[in-house]
């Protein structure tokens, strides 16, 4: 099984919760705790930038200016292994 599903799961049967309420609540979280945010972040950056770094810059510039095509460029890049 995908350990990455296989959380979800867990805690949607231990707590009894759909998995987009887990999201929000996460979300919520991380929105909370700036340091919480800042590891999140670090953990995206640095995986995009070991990735392919010319597209991470290009990724990340597009999430500064809020273009358009930001989410689905960003989703794409970390997609990527």
């Amino acid at each position: 099984m995908n350990t990455a599903v296989e959380p979800t799961i867990a805690l949607g049967k231990r707590f009894g919760l759909e998995p987009d309420a887990i999201f929000r609540l996460w979300k919520s979280a991380l929105k909370d705790d700036d340091s919480l945010l800042d590891e999140a972040i670090t953990a995206a950056y640095d995986r995009m930038t070991a990735v392919d770094p010319a597209r991470a810059e290009e990724v990340i510039s597009l999430i500064i200016r809020r273009q358009r095509g930001a989410r689905l460029a960003f989703r794409n890049v970390l997609s990527r292994r």
